[in-house]
This record gives C-alpha cells, structure tokens and sequence, in this order.
C-alpha cells in the first residue's frame, strides 16, 4: 500500500497483521474495514430478542472487540461462521482463545454450550474464571482446594480487590435490571415487567 498527495507519494510499505503504531491513517482504516465487515455480516442474523418488545443489533462493536448478541443458538453459530468466511476473505484471523462465549437460556448460564470460530473452540465464561482462579491461587500460594468463599470474603484477613468473574457477571446483571427497573420512562420500565424462569 502507498499513499499519493499533489506534491508527494509515499513508498511501499508491506502490510500484514495489526495496526501500524504511530500512523494516522492506519487506526481510520481498520476502522472502516471493521465496519464494512460487520454490516456484511450482521445480515446472517435479524435483531437480538430481549423480550418486552426491546431488540438489540446482533452485533455491537469498538474497534476489534466485537459483541455479538442473539435470540437464537443456530443464529449465533451462522453469525460466528459469517464473520469467519469474511475475515478470512479479508486475510484477517480471529484469536479464540483471547475471546470468551456466555451462553444464557432462561435466564441461566449454559455451561454445556459452545461455540466455535476458525475451527478452535471458544472459551466459555467459566473456563476463564477457573484459569483465572488457577493462576491467582498459584500466585497468592494458596492451595488449589481453597474454596471460592475463602478467595472471594470480604471479612477474612486476606481481602482480593477482584471478585469472581461470575459474581461480577451477576452483580452487573443486578445492577442494570434496577437502573431499568427504576426509570422513569414508561418504554424502559416496560421492558423489566416480563420475567424470564
């Protein structure tokens, strides 16, 4: 690639994967890029149901972190599948293993759910959580039957500023359901009143 102005052309300059540091052009590039990419793929999938009449695009994007919310576990398979051909057309690959999937089914985690993308396995919220626990007990030198209630106390002596990813997860969950719950606007309240088991 090379760029041309009236009065100067740049030389050549090899692209391959990532981001130039310190080029101007480069991060507006990949921008668009991103974008053209995920328009052509969120045709695979129509809105993301969240009940009471309120969908969700099924993809929500910055940069090169990508969202992707569906109604429907085929849905997110063909939008995973989708976004794999078009990167791959793109010469650009996914890390899965720098990815994480959460799987939610009446209002519970599905841990027996995966997903796949580039033909490797992504991990699931709890398969990060345990390596997570793993790594900060190894660091701590706590041993590995340590329990989660004596990591995660708050009134034992040892307190971690970082709590379990799951009860991050939950308390976040609990947190947005009351900032719905208590708003004002009649359209946002409505979308709390359907409960799901």
């Amino acid at each position: 690639m090379r760029f041309s102005t009236n009065s100067y052309t740049t030389d050549w300059i090899n692209l391959e994967i990532g981001i130039v540091m310190s080029c101007t052009i480069s991060p507006i590039l990949f921008v668009i890029t991103m974008e053209v990419i995920l328009k052509a793929a969120e045709n695979s999938a129509g809105p993301a149901n969240l009940g009471g009449g309120c969908y969700m695009p099924p993809l929500k994007a910055f940069m090169d972190d990508t969202t992707i919310i569906c109604s429907k576990e085929d849905e997110t398979r063909q939008m995973l599948e989708r976004l794999d051909v078009l990167m791959a057309w793109c010469r650009m690959k996914f890390k899965p293993k720098k990815s994480c999937s959460l799987s939610v089914r009446k209002g519970r985690i599905d841990a027996a759910t995966t997903f796949t993308v580039a033909n490797q396995q992504i991990p699931t919220l709890r398969q990060i959580e345990a390596k997570i626990n793993k790594f900060t007990r190894m660091w701590l030198g706590v041993p590995p039957g340590l329990t989660d209630v004596a990591m995660y106390c708050r009134k034992a002596k040892l307190r971690l500023s970082v709590k379990s990813i799951l009860e991050e997860y939950k308390c976040g969950k609990a947190r947005l359901l009351s900032m719905l719950e208590d708003s004002e606007d009649p359209v946002v309240k409505s979308a709390t009143d359907h409960k799901d088991g």
